[in-house]
């Protein structure tokens, strides 16, 4: 089949998809054989409140305060993606196209 102007390419869901809200992001390059890749780590930072202590405000008149050890907080890793040095060009130039297009009404 030939590709031609206006074709459709139908995206299909891997049962592994997923769809989840990053706001972390780290990353390191390296070579595993003689062709460099980078690597990507997608997730978020999630406070665990494990308790609060009670303080008396007046005689006979509590509140709450939050200590150092009454939370935890930890990172939620969802997906690490590894891409050759070319795919991460690609990644970079779509990126960069997206943060220009940010806000913009999209083209039918």
């Amino acid at each position: 089949m030939a590709i031609s102007d206006g074709m459709k390419l139908t995206h299909l869901q891997d049962e592994r998809f997923i769809n989840e809200y990053a706001d972390q992001i780290i990353g390191f390059g390296f070579s595993a054989t003689t062709e460099a890749k980078i690597a990507l780590t997608f997730g978020r930072d999630l406070v665990q409140i494990k308790h609060e202590v009670f303080k008396e405000a007046a005689p006979g008149t509590f509140q709450t305060i939050m200590t150092e050890e009454g939370f935890e907080v930890t990172r939620i890793d969802f997906a690490t993606f590894t891409m050759s040095l070319d795919a991460a060009v690609r990644l970079r130039d779509l990126l960069n196209q997206m943060i220009e297009n940010a806000g913009q009404v999209p083209q039918q």
